[in-house]
């Protein structure tokens, strides 16, 4: 998560395999995102996504916004819940709502 701080990575493909990001700002320091992060309880994860932009927030911070200005950035897709391999942990989820506009 150390690189959560980072703002608007942009894609601007060189070839649609290879992207070119480019960081074009901070979201805010990662030591107070990670301050944000309830480690013993259950944290708020909202996704905003409109049109080639993408906003994540964990406990109301900005952690990530993404503007992807390629022609290949996707357009529709799948929602899908993801953990990382890593020491054994409990996930759970729960209270998702999807809305559209």
């Amino acid at each position: 998560m150390q690189n959560a701080a980072k703002k608007s990575p942009s894609r601007k493909a060189r070839q649609p395999t290879k992207p070119k990001i480019e960081v074009t700002g901070s979201t805010g320091d990662s030591k107070e995102i990670q301050a944000a992060i309830n480690k013993d309880d259950w944290n708020h994860y909202k996704i905003v996504a409109e049109g080639n932009h993408v906003q994540h927030f964990i406990n109301g911070k900005l952690t990530a916004d993404i503007t992807d200005n390629t022609a290949e950035a996707p357009k529709k897709g799948i929602i899908a819940l993801q953990v990382h391999q890593g020491c054994p942990m409990k996930i759970q989820f729960k209270g998702i709502t999807l809305t559209t506009k």
